[in-house]
């Protein structure tokens, strides 16, 4: 837990049968707390208890007692149970952790975690109003007769991201006012959102081969698939460590070895979607889809390449504020992208090139997949 320049207040219960059962308070300023004491085996548990980090320590049978945080930096601060004469720990604890009010939501809120409701609530908005057009426009196409498959798949990636934000907010507005989370809203907004951004990639990708739009084959099926599996498989290694890894050890997602590779792999499969897309757009003889082919790939170039640059931007950024600065930036690159997806498939234009038997212009050569 993380206070702030205010400080704030710890709150401990705890009682037990056993002698010197102790809850002891951990400052941190310097980020060393974890591999200084948690992680240092050679140390004894009355090292760890003596250490000069050691801010302040409870001994069983006190019923409640309130220390009052005050610090002129932020810092984390950690929570340990210890029984140094017995080796055995057997007690009944409440640990209450508050920042100093600063805002409505922010004092049972971590620093780092301050202001996530906020942005989170924000795009959850956001998804929703885009959601609402591409339902709005779904709806029209589907009485004018204007189709494709592409725009169910967009409708999904939206629903998944909309669900997710939602889920997201859940979380961290029951946190800000109850002190405690649900963690099964943090997964499944955190699982959401992941599906929605693999459903975009897979949109991404049909869309570079052409499919549906100059041609109804899905050219390399095995290769699309693998590396399709294998980021779905890296998704899911990064949200089941997020949710299982010890948080004490790590304070950013995107250094432990799954995001990283999962960042590597998505700068890779841009590259392989822009080679994709080129030779598309090198058979394709009517104009018109030419120029959504180029300005997708645009879109969508920036968008597979702008997540591990945002992750790489936090990464050089204070702790304190990196997940605000990645969600942010993720979230903002997701509503444009989806944005202007959702433009470019309204009814008036999609007409014109979401089909695959437009007849090309006069002596030009058919596409190569159609031959």
């Amino acid at each position: 837990f993380a206070f702030g320049e205010n400080g704030g207040t710890i709150t401990v219960s705890i009682s037990s049968a056993q002698p010197n059962q102790k809850i002891v308070i951990y400052a941190d300023d310097s980020f060393e707390w974890p591999s200084k004491i948690y992680g240092n085996d050679e140390l004894s548990c009355a090292d760890r208890l003596n250490t000069t980090m050691a801010y302040h320590t409870w001994t069983a049978s006190i019923t409640k007692h309130e220390v009052s945080v005050s610090t002129h930096t932020n810092r984390f601060w950690y929570v340990a149970a210890a029984s140094c004469e017995t080796g055995k720990l057997d007690m009944e604890y409440l640990v209450e952790l508050q920042n100093a009010k600063t805002g409505l939501w922010d004092t049972a809120l971590s620093l780092e975690e301050q202001g996530m409701e906020v942005i989170t609530l924000i795009h959850m908005v956001l998804v929703a109003v885009i959601l609402g057009c591409h339902g709005v426009s779904l709806w029209q196409g589907i009485h004018s007769g204007v189709t494709h498959p592409a725009f169910r798949i967009l409708l999904t990636a939206l629903v998944l991201m909309a669900t997710g934000s939602f889920f997201n907010f859940l979380h961290y507005a029951i946190k800000s006012f109850l002190g405690d989370s649900l963690p099964l809203s943090f997964a499944i907004g955190s699982i959401a959102q992941a599906a929605g951004q693999l459903t975009l990639v897979l949109l991404m990708w049909l869309i570079g081969q052409g499919w549906s739009i100059s041609s109804n084959i899905v050219a390399n099926r095995l290769k699309l698939a693998a590396i399709f599996c294998t980021l779905v498989g890296l998704y899911g290694a990064v949200q089941l460590w997020d949710l299982l890894e010890d948080s004490v050890l790590f304070l950013y997602d995107f250094q432990a070895g799954p995001g990283v590779l999962l960042h590597l792999l998505r700068c890779a499969a841009m590259g392989w979607f822009v080679w994709v897309l080129r030779l598309t757009v090198k058979g394709e003889t009517y104009a018109a889809k030419q120029t959504l082919y180029i300005a997708i790939g645009v879109v969508f170039s920036c968008w597979f390449g702008f997540s591990p640059l945002a992750a790489l931007a936090a990464a050089f950024c204070s702790v304190f504020y990196r997940m605000r600065i990645f969600y942010s930036l993720s979230a903002l690159s997701d509503v444009i992208v989806t944005g202007l997806l959702v433009w470019s498939m309204l009814p008036s234009r999609a007409n014109k090139v979401f089909r695959v038997n437009i007849p090309p212009p006069q002596g030009a050569l058919p596409h190569p997949s159609s031959v």
